[in-house]
């Protein structure tokens, strides 16, 4: 999984320095697959676990391959602030962005 510097600086404003920030996918949503994110103080045992600038990213081994080709960004709107997944092979996504399908 590929991470922009927006993405990496605002995960490092969330994070103190003995936490991790994971990223999951799971099946939900309206077209299959959504993506989650959360702030844990330790990875679980069957997790991955990368480093990048400083910031600890877990990522359980289902999502790890699902997540090759993601691309984790952090944008922000007039309306909203969020990270948000894009990946270089969905086939569709849902309008409120957090569920897509590959």
């Amino acid at each position: 999984m590929k991470i922009t510097h927006s993405a990496l600086s605002k995960i490092k404003s969330l994070l103190k320095p003995d936490q991790y920030f994971r990223v999951r996918l799971r099946a939900g949503g309206c077209k299959g697959m959504e993506y989650d994110f959360e702030i844990t103080n330790r990875p679980d045992k069957f997790d991955s676990l990368s480093e990048e600038d400083g910031v600890k990213i877990v990522i359980d081994k289902k999502s790890e391959v699902l997540l090759a080709n993601a691309t984790l960004d952090y944008e922000t709107t007039l309306m909203n602030s969020r990270f948000v997944l894009n990946f270089e092979d969905s086939r569709a996504k849902c309008s409120c962005g957090t569920s897509f399908a590959l």
